[in-house]
């Protein structure tokens, strides 16, 4: 390996503002660290449970943004 990924390929983020495990917060501080595109929404660390209609807009749009 010669480089970290996340320095070079977009990355998308999806902040659980609910989230008792690891706090918004510091979600918030990794994405911006990555350079990360963020989206934000009312769930718990679950969130792919509680709402996986957002959770796959996400997925959708970050594979169409970096295929080529």
């Amino acid at each position: 390996m010669t480089r970290a990924a996340w320095k070079t390929i977009p990355s998308w983020t999806l902040i659980t503002t609910q989230d008792m495990g690891i706090p918004p917060d510091l979600q918030r501080f990794l994405a911006k660290r990555a350079g990360s595109t963020t989206v934000e929404i009312e769930a718990s660390h679950a969130v792919a449970v509680s709402q996986p209609g957002p959770v796959a807009d996400l997925i959708d749009t970050a594979a169409r943004a970096t295929t080529r």
